[in-house]
């Protein structure tokens, strides 16, 4: 999704939920307010399976439903859930709830319970104009002990979304007795993998929430390095790190930075060739990338994706396509993956020597 996205009142889109939770967890430090005790935060049961999750899915489409997320839209909005627990939900609620507090009177919290099914909605709602039209929506389920986290926003720019058939939805939503496989839909990149033809690249990705930086390599090594590091500072890049476009860190972790602040990024990654362009495009950075083991991953500020590459060292080139084209209207990734006029990044790996024995 390499495209801006402006609400009212200034407020962000937000796509990925392990993110959020640490932006509002960061809010709540220092946070006086008490624990709601009505809603038993103390007795959430672990995290749900969520392909246990059953839903009317009239006028809905799934983009992803897997045991960790599911997300679903329509022509006005997108809604993301992902189950949490423990003190991520404490955290959570508490610093949702100073939010709303702080916001002013368009930042409305509410909440419904229906005893029939088990499920409780509670809203902490942002730019609430006439009652039902919302910008955002962040929320928190309770359905039958298992908590979940949700967050919704407009597809389009500068748009709100009717709360009211965010509330339909929700209220459809029950748990089966086991997870059901055949109702999983793998994120997009996954699915790409599984599906691509042969001159096409070999992984699309969608990077989100102002992807820098963006780093290509093992992530197992990354985590060591945080693990041994005093503080993320130590690992923070510089200023001359930013002016080069990128950075090694170690042998095994290349590290670039996205231009002009967009909200995501498309990345294709091409293995031991390249596509043809018209217009040249802009390079970003270049270097050498050892991979030890497969699969490589790519990841930012979310979880990684993978894409099973051959062990070597390759030399790697990274530029911009299409600078400064982004779409007018939310885009989700299979789309994206189609919009070959829009921006994009483009990784060029080309291998240059076996990996050491």
């Amino acid at each position: 999704m390499n495209h801006r996205i402006e609400l009212p009142g200034g407020l962000s889109v937000t796509m990925w939920l392990p993110l959020v939770l640490l932006c509002l967890i960061a809010l709540f430090v220092g946070c006086d307010m008490p624990v709601d005790p009505t809603m038993k935060l103390d007795q959430a049961k672990p995290k749900v399976d969520l392909l246990r999750l059953d839903f009317d899915r009239s006028n809905l489409e799934i983009d992803v439903h897997t045991k960790d997320q599911l997300s679903v839209f329509n022509d006005q909005w997108m809604a993301t859930l992902t189950p949490i627990t423990g003190e991520a939900l404490i955290n959570t609620e508490l610093a949702l709830r100073r939010i709303i507090r702080q916001g002013g009177e368009t930042y409305h919290s509410s909440s419904t319970e229906s005893e029939a099914k088990g499920l409780t909605v509670y809203r902490y709602l942002r730019v609430v104009k006439n009652d039902h039209f919302v910008s955002q929506g962040d929320y928190l389920i309770n359905i039958d002990g298992y908590w979940l986290n949700g967050v919704v926003f407009s597809r389009k720019t500068l748009s709100q979304f009717d709360q009211r058939q965010v509330d339909q939805f929700f209220f459809s939503l029950k748990l089966l007795d086991q997870p059901q496989p055949d109702h999983e839909v793998l994120p997009a990149w996954k699915e790409y993998q599984q599906t691509r033809t042969a001159d096409s690249p070999d992984g699309k990705f969608s990077l989100y929430m102002d992807p820098a930086p963006v780093c290509l390599g093992s992530y197992d090594d990354y985590l060591a390095r945080l693990d041994a590091s005093s503080s993320y500072l130590d690992m923070a890049f510089t200023e001359e790190d930013y002016a080069n476009g990128g950075r090694m860190i170690g042998n095994e972790i290349l590290e670039f930075y996205s231009l002009d602040d967009p909200t995501g990024i498309r990345v294709d990654i091409w293995v031991d060739r390249q596509p043809m362009h018209g217009v040249k495009p802009e390079n970003i950075y270049a270097n050498t990338l050892t991979i030890e083991k497969s699969p490589v991953n790519l990841w930012s500020f979310d979880e990684p994706c993978t894409l099973e590459i051959e062990p070597g060292r390759y030399d790697v080139e990274i530029v911009l396509v299409n600078r400064g084209k982004y779409s007018e209207e939310f885009l989700f990734d299979r789309d994206q993956f189609q919009r070959d006029d829009l921006e994009r990044y483009e990784i060029y790996l080309t291998r240059t020597e076996e990996p050491s024995k």
